[in-house]
């Protein structure tokens, strides 16, 4: 119906039937999608420790006849303030997110946000929520072990044993690892830990690498490959991809009793250095390697002396600047075998550095500096 005012005609409501004509024209719906709803984890679900729990929802019909994007929707857990560390991701009718929450029950549903390039007659922050879902990180002793839940039933040395070998066998009997995997050892003469990790283990014989004695053995192995002087150690394993030592790996410690003194003859005085007496100065390779920012990497190296025992000076440049340094009193070497020395990549490193090494043997005779590089990526 039309009105004839001041001998013009009108139309009521003029503003609403011309949007109604741009809505036609636009082929937008007159409703926003519904709720999503949860479908993992199902509820009261129990998540092993050491899993990560992988949210997973319905994703809603789109303007176009698609689907509303992951990226829009937000979790919110046990009641706090939505996350923003990421959104959820996927494709097909669902979307999903993951992360490992900490052990205990929780709570948690997702959420849809509007903004003003939403095409949906809704007012810009309107939030579609699902119903609440709950689950439960069981503890590590209520777990099945796992990699990510190891059990140990057994380690040797064990805490507090007294052995009397130079060169002490290692050996960790573990369940939940797969055999095919190695166990790495850390052996420190100091008790400096860093979390739960061993800050400094020793240069030489402070990194250990140990097999499964057979496949599908539960039990590693190693042993030192170099002779550690009587006193008081300390040791821990992990394995890469694992929580040790990250998790709180127990750190052990030994102690090699010093063997009974014997007789011995007293030995000749050595005839001084005339440069015929052990002028050979020791050698030095750092090796290039590569690691990852916010990462642990090891600085590969070899060193050789004719008499088999060097100081040894390291240092790990950044243009000219010195990033790590370290010096090694006098110790006994083997040629031929590659060291480590454990560097804590930052998160800010990036591009080329220079590692750099210099020896010294007993008779004051040095190698030189040598250098490699290190990339970090």
């Amino acid at each position: 119906m039309r009105e004839v005012i001041g001998g013009r005609k009108r139309f009521p409501n003029l503003a609403l039937f011309l949007l109604s004509l741009m809505i036609l024209a636009l082929g937008v719906p007159a409703s926003a999608p519904g709720d999503p709803s949860i479908l993992e984890p199902a509820i009261g679900a129990t998540i092993p420790y050491g899993q990560d729990v992988v949210f997973k929802i319905t994703r809603e019909s789109d303007v176009d006849g698609g689907r509303v994007s992951c990226d829009r929707y937000r979790l919110e857990l046990d009641g706090k303030a939505p996350w923003t560390l990421g959104s959820f991701w996927g494709s097909g009718e669902t979307c999903t997110f993951s992360d490992r929450p900490g052990v205990g029950s929780h709570t948690w549903r997702a959420w849809r946000y509007h903004d003003f390039l939403d095409p949906f007659n809704e007012p810009p922050d309107t939030k579609h929520y699902s119903p609440l879902g709950t689950f439960t990180v069981l503890s590590p002793e209520a777990s099945p072990p796992s990699a990510a839940n190891p059990r140990v039933t057994s380690v040797s040395p064990a805490d507090g044993a007294t052995v009397t070998s130079p060169r002490p066998a290692f050996s960790i009997s573990a369940e939940g690892i797969d055999s095919n995997r190695s166990i790495f050892i850390r052996v420190s003469d100091t008790w400096q830990v860093s979390g739960s990790e061993l800050a400094h283990p020793l240069l030489f014989g402070g990194l250990l690498e140990a097999r499964a004695t057979a496949p599908g053995s539960k039990t590693w192995t190693a042993a030192e490959y170099v002779d550690l002087s009587p006193g008081t150690y300390y040791w821990q394993w992990y394995f890469i991809g694992g929580p040790y030592p990250a998790a709180g790996s127990p750190v052990y410690r030994f102690t090699i009793q010093a063997p009974q003194p014997t007789p011995v003859p007293t030995p000749a005085p050595a005839p001084p250095n005339t440069g015929t007496y052990d002028a050979i100065s020791p050698t030095v390779k750092p090796l290039s390697a590569t690691g990852t920012r916010g990462r642990k990497m090891r600085l590969p190296f070899r060193v050789n002396d004719d008499r088999d025992r060097v100081a040894l000076t390291l240092r790990l440049y950044r243009g000219s600047d010195v990033v790590l340094s370290r010096r090694f009193p006098m110790q006994q070497v083997e040629g031929g075998m590659t060291y480590y020395v454990e560097w804590a990549v930052p998160r800010s490193a990036s591009g080329k550095y220079k590692l750099c090494l210099n020896a010294r043997d007993p008779a004051g005779n040095e190698s030189g500096q040598r250098c490699s590089t290190i990339r970090v990526r």
